[in-house]
């Protein structure tokens, strides 16, 4: 995010920095000396960097656990989302997660990384016939897992996973679905400041 969007300014003596696209706002106290102003301008820094998810290292400081804002809901984008999950979304997932297409079932890698090779997917390889990967391996309960925890509406009970899963089946819900939603998706991005849908009944 340019720093167009950032807004920094002085009430009743005290410094304030504050994000113009959603009205977040951080007071980093008073200031009475330079060594107070040094100390305010790099709690800003911090803030600022936590708020837009770009790292800085013109200060090397740690806010209070409290005072750690979540990243500008404006700001969620794929590049966001991989920072804090350490993955590369394909450009299928992609679509699915930020664009409104639906998932799709057939998936040719030759054409998507012009290469023969996918690992760790089901291929069915024949150029005459099209090559694709149908079905399980695609990405799609990940990509769904993503979606589902940037998503609006009512906490989601984690003790019935079936409700809300991509696979109806309980026993699959409760084990593989249920690891993948809390631990490999929603609790990344928590502790990455990106907003997630709150969760109930977690242990």
């Amino acid at each position: 995010m340019a720093d167009v969007a950032k807004k920094e300014y002085t009430a009743g003596g005290y410094r304030f920095i504050e994000c113009s696209l959603c009205g977040a706002r951080y007071n980093a106290g008073r200031t009475g000396n330079v060594a107070g102003e040094r100390w305010a301008a790099a709690l800003k820094a911090e803030w600022w960097a936590k708020h837009t998810g770009i790292p800085q290292d013109r200060y090397a400081l740690k806010l209070c656990e409290e005072d750690i804002p979540q990243l500008c809901p404006h700001l969620i984008t794929p590049e966001a989302i991989e920072r804090a999950l350490g993955v590369k979304l394909y450009p299928w997932q992609v679509d699915y997660i930020f664009h409104g297409k639906d998932y799709p079932m057939d998936i040719c890698p030759c054409v998507v990384f012009g290469s023969e090779k996918f690992e760790g997917a089901r291929m069915s390889h024949n150029h005459g016939g099209g090559c694709y990967i149908r079905g399980r391996g695609t990405g799609h309960t990940f990509a769904y897992c993503i979606k589902l925890v940037l998503s609006q509406g009512e906490p989601l009970d984690m003790r019935k996973p079936e409700k809300f899963s991509d696979n109806k089946n309980k026993n699959y819900a409760r084990t593989y679905f249920r690891r993948m939603l809390y631990y490999d998706v929603w609790l990344s991005l928590k502790e990455a400041g990106i907003p997630v849908r709150k969760m109930i009944g977690i242990n």
